[in-house]
């Protein structure tokens, strides 16, 4: 099936593509990679429904799956202005994936959602806590994000939307 979905959707067969994944998905709701064929059609058509029905279905089996988690919050919730349903799912990733290797962009992301909607004091925190575990590659990135809330906190000006927001696709498993 995977193969098959794939093919087509190379081809340009996107509701090919889309059926052989809901069927693979139909036979197996466990299906991590048949999940991930899907949302990632469905989030490059910006189908935040669909997403967020087969996410929130696919997490009934799966409930601690990260990729599925931080689609909902970056790739669904996000982009809709739905914040603190982003918020909330984003700390719910935090809280599954401590031992990831990519928490320190989920604390970023967290750090992001929290400053958009004012919160500059959990901003700060989940920034610092970016910084901690970020490798060295991405420290200077996190650092200046602790730098512009830092000078939000200074101003007291509530945050107008214009801290960087570079959410990259839920990663396949």
């Amino acid at each position: 099936y995977l193969i098959k979905a794939q093919l087509a959707r190379s081809q340009g067969q996107v509701d090919e593509a889309r059926s052989i994944y809901q069927q693979a998905l139909e036979r197996n709701p466990a299906s991590g990679d048949a999940w991930t064929g899907l949302a990632d059609l469905l989030v490059a058509q910006g189908n935040y429904t669909d997403v967020e029905t087969i996410t929130l279905n696919f997490l009934q089996t799966n409930p601690n799956y990260l990729p599925a988690l931080r689609t909902l919050a970056r790739n669904v919730y996000f982009p809709q202005n739905r914040l603190t349903e982003a918020i909330a799912t984003q700390q719910q990733v935090i809280q599954v994936g401590a031992t990831d290797p990519n928490i320190w962009d989920d604390h970023r992301v967290l750090a992001i959602l929290l400053a958009q909607t004012g919160q500059l004091s959990g901003a700060l925190q989940e920034a610092q806590a970016a910084l901690n575990t970020a490798p060295q590659d991405r420290q200077a990135e996190i650092q200046s994000l602790i730098d512009q809330i830092q000078a939000q906190l200074g101003l007291n000006t509530p945050v107008s939307g214009t801290l960087p927001f570079s959410a990259p696709p839920a990663a396949a498993p």
